[in-house]
């Protein structure tokens, strides 16, 4: 009975071996958010973002990350995304795993219903796009305070 259950365990475990293997690179490419520089920046510091990505087909290519602010006190949309070009020292290679920095040289604020003195509260989306078009999701920054 004892070696029935062990080897029922032995096959979960597998299977979940597998499927974690399985998911961890897709056609799609993956994001996932690991760090900002820093949570309160001025607008005439660098604020970087690390992101990490993974893609089975490693078609990475430049100018395919795109990154929108969304400020939670500007009177005007300041969604519209910024392309960012990717080195093109990253391999392209099959089951590419890589930390990308999306970096701004200067902090972006919102210029307008802000006074000169006061924050921008905000936070940033990341997505990815693959050479053949496959789309990432969307993967969301903490939020991040402009002086």
């Amino acid at each position: 009975m004892k070696a029935k259950i062990l080897i029922v365990g032995v096959i979960i475990s597998g299977i979940v071996v597998i499927a974690c293997k399985k998911d961890a690179y897709t056609t799609k490419p993956q994001l996932k958010y690991k760090s900002e520089n820093s949570r309160f920046v001025t607008t005439a510091s660098t604020l970087t973002f690390t992101l990490e990505v993974t893609d089975k087909e490693g078609d990475i290519v430049e100018d395919t990350i795109w990154a929108s602010k969304h400020s939670l006190h500007c009177s005007a949309p300041d969604d519209d995304p910024y392309p960012y070009l990717i080195p093109s020292t990253l391999p392209q290679t099959k089951d590419l795993k890589a930390d990308i920095e999306f970096t701004f040289s200067t902090a972006p604020k919102c210029a307008l219903g802000l006074g000169n003195n006061d924050d921008d509260s905000c936070y940033f989306k990341f997505w990815i796009i693959d050479k053949a078009r496959n789309v990432s999701d969307t993967v969301s920054s903490p939020l991040i305070i402009i002086r």
